[in-house]
This record gives C-alpha cells, structure tokens and sequence, in this order.
C-alpha cells in the first residue's frame, strides 16, 4: 500500500489561495496542464479512500474476531489499566 498525504496530493499554494488560484495569468496550455494533473491527483485521492475503507473494514473484522475469541475464551482473561480492572471475560467472574 503506499501512502500519501493530502499535502502531497495537492500543492500547498492550492491551500492558502496563493499563485495556484490566479488562473486569469495562465496560458491556455498551462491551465490544460494544471487540470490534467488535478485530474490524475483526484483519481489518486479517489483510491487511497477506496484502500482506506477497505482497510477499516478489514479493522473491524479483525476487532470482531479478538473480542469474540476473547469473551467465549474457556480461559480466564483480564485486562488492567493503572491496577483497576477493566475488562474480566466470563471465565475470570
């Protein structure tokens, strides 16, 4: 998987409204030029969304199998925090 951040994606100058917004200076060729790579960054953009919902779902699933395994678990499991249980699963109680 590679990533990217939206900074990357996008220049920095498209953020703060600065030389990226003055379009009435630009050639026409320069403005064709500047759309095409905006198009190829939103595809980008496009498929690093897809990957990052398949990988929160991939999450969730993975997160459901743990608690599952860990609450029917015959053996006892706990889990402290600062000395204070807070979580026993049924075999502990």
């Amino acid at each position: 998987m590679v990533c990217y951040s939206l900074r990357t994606l996008v220049p920095n100058d498209h953020f703060a409204g600065g030389t990226g917004m003055k379009d009435e200076k630009k050639t026409k060729k320069e403005l064709i030029s500047e759309l095409t790579d905006l198009r190829r960054r939103l595809i980008e953009l496009e498929g690093l969304k897809q990957e990052f919902e398949q990988a929160n779902q991939r999450l969730r699933e993975s997160e459901e199998r743990f608690r599952r395994l860990v609450e029917l678990s015959p053996y006892g499991i706990g889990i402290a925090s600062d000395g204070v249980a807070v979580f026993i699963n049924d075999a502990v109680a």
